[in-house]
């Protein structure tokens, strides 16, 4: 006998729809709002209760395959599916002490339910759900990794399904208007929403498990008493290298070259890559000159200025005004030899 705590069967896809919308309603609300942990848990409850009316009538045989089944009844195949992306959203408050472990608790609760899924798939025959592909999924454990084309590939049957995805839900929209609508197109479309819960459960999976390993990892270390936060300490630092004039002209006759980090440098007949080509003594001497260079202030000659012709030119000492043009041009001169062109727009790029 069914249980008096389970609604009658005939229910079942009003409470199933209901249960979906509050799920999409979820979507768009903060994870961080009492909104959001109010309608979450609202829809684990309902999505608790359609599974329990799921069993108790056996809707789904073990002998039976998904072309046996009537197209309203496949909506059902995706209960666990929702149920396991609920409780993947399930956080303890960060103030719990115990937030880890309840972390912990949910994602083995949500893993649970993915697991299912996929194995309800596998038993009704859906042609995306080969056993041999999924048997990765159901196996998972911390520290495995899919290859990086195995990754691709995953991501472009994701997008195609979506693409299908869109297109049938526009045409269920034109077939609306028809009357009794297109119940192939209908069922292909829950078909295709299945394959889409299927790939997307095992990114899910394979996100579950990476963060399961680092709760674990995180337990461990509180449990030894360790402080997270602690930062290792600095490995103590190499001497310097002091270099001579002998160092410099043994390096250059030789072919050698200092080979701290143990890089083997390679010489092509010009002396060793990498290899000094100035003493200390020599390179602060050139660094001192550059400085002392650089520190000279040149007065840039004054711009050109139109000046007033004066009515008789003719009584200007002549000598004068060629003495000034002349010493304007030897500062030129003398300004263009100090100053490279460009050096005035370099904004602090040495």
């Amino acid at each position: 006998a069914m249980d008096e705590s389970v609604p009658p069967q005939e229910s079942l896809p009003v409470l199933f729809q209901a249960a979906v919308d509050a799920h999409t309603r979820l979507l768009t609300l903060s994870a961080l709002s009492d909104e959001f942990k109010a309608l979450r848990d609202s829809a684990i409850a309902k999505f608790d209760l359609i599974q329990r009316i799921v069993r108790s009538v056996q809707v789904f045989s073990a002998n039976e395959t998904h072309g046996e089944h009537s197209t309203a009844s496949l909506r059902f195949v995706l209960v666990t599916a929702y149920l396991a992306d609920l409780w993947s959203r399930v956080n303890a408050a960060p103030s719990d002490p115990e937030r880890d472990q309840k972390r912990i608790e949910s994602i083995h609760r949500a893993f649970g339910y993915y697991r299912e899924f996929l194995e309800l798939c596998i038993q009704l025959q859906f042609t995306f759900a080969d056993e041999e592909q999924l048997a990765y999924f159901l196996s998972l454990k911390p520290g495995s990794k899919r290859s990086r084309d195995e990754r691709i590939a995953h991501m472009k049957a994701l997008s195609e399904t979506e693409r299908k995805i869109k297109e049938y839900t526009k045409l269920l929209e034109e077939a609306a208007a028809r009357p009794g609508g297109d119940e192939d197109l209908l069922r292909e479309h829950h078909i295709e929403f299945i394959h889409c819960f299927v790939l997307k459960a095992c990114d899910h999976m394979d996100m579950l498990v990476s963060e399961l390993d680092l709760l674990s990892k995180m337990l461990k270390i509180k449990e030894a008493g360790e402080d997270l936060l602690r930062v290792p300490p600095r490995p103590p630092p190499e001497p310097p290298i002091v270099l001579t004039k002998e160092m410099v002209t043994r390096m250059a006759a030789e072919g050698t070259s200092i080979d701290r980090a143990n890089f083997k440098l390679i010489t092509r007949g010009y002396g060793p890559i990498g290899a000094p080509t100035m003493s200390i003594e020599q390179a602060l001497t050139s660094g001192n000159a550059c400085c002392s260079m650089a520190n000279c202030v040149h007065k840039a000659p004054p711009p050109p200025t139109e000046e007033v012709e004066e009515e008789n030119p003719k009584d200007e000492d002549n000598a004068a005004q060629e003495d000034r043009a002349t010493m304007e041009a030897r500062e030129m001169d003398e300004w263009k030899d100090y100053v490279r062109r460009g050096d005035g727009n370099r904004y602090n790029m040495g």
